[in-house]
């Protein structure tokens, strides 16, 4: 089947361990899907994923989407956080909302935060990116593999 088709409204980079991201529009299932790919890619590769979301030009996060970030967050086995820079309050609210929801399920760490700039968000990821490492550390077995805890 392959990995799934990059969404046109959707731009993608990424840096060493972090992917960073701009949805000019909706977060759909299809964009859900593709950004889980990356995400799960990173993560075999350094143990845990690291995401910078631009959100200024994304609208809303629908319904597929957020039943997909549900489904698999909770088949995911390594750590990561998502910074979020610019969302509006719909968008914010829904991710926040869906981000306690996953927490109240899953046990593998995962953290979210919101930002009015790049540079905060880049400053709160290299935070996450020194304890993420230091977890992966310290897990047994836990060289390039993704972990769980």
């Amino acid at each position: 089947m392959g990995p799934p088709k990059k969404p046109e409204h959707l731009n993608v980079s990424i840096e060493s361990d972090l992917v960073v991201v701009q949805v000019n529009g909706v977060i759909d299932g299809s964009v859900a899907q593709y950004l889980q790919v990356v995400h799960d890619e990173l993560a075999l590769q350094f143990g845990y994923a690291l995401v910078l979301q631009q959100a200024t030009k994304t609208t809303t996060l629908t319904r597929e989407a957020r039943h997909s970030y549900f489904e698999w967050n909770k088949a995911r086995t390594y750590p990561g956080a998502v910074a979020v820079v610019g969302a509006n309050f719909a968008t914010k609210t829904i991710a926040m909302l869906l981000g306690r929801a996953i927490k109240s399920l899953v046990t593998i760490s995962g953290e979210i935060d919101f930002f009015d700039t790049d540079v905060e968000a880049r400053v709160w990821l290299d935070e996450q990116r020194s304890i993420l490492k230091k977890t992966r550390q310290t897990s047994p077995g836990a060289q390039n593999t993704p972990t769980s805890t």
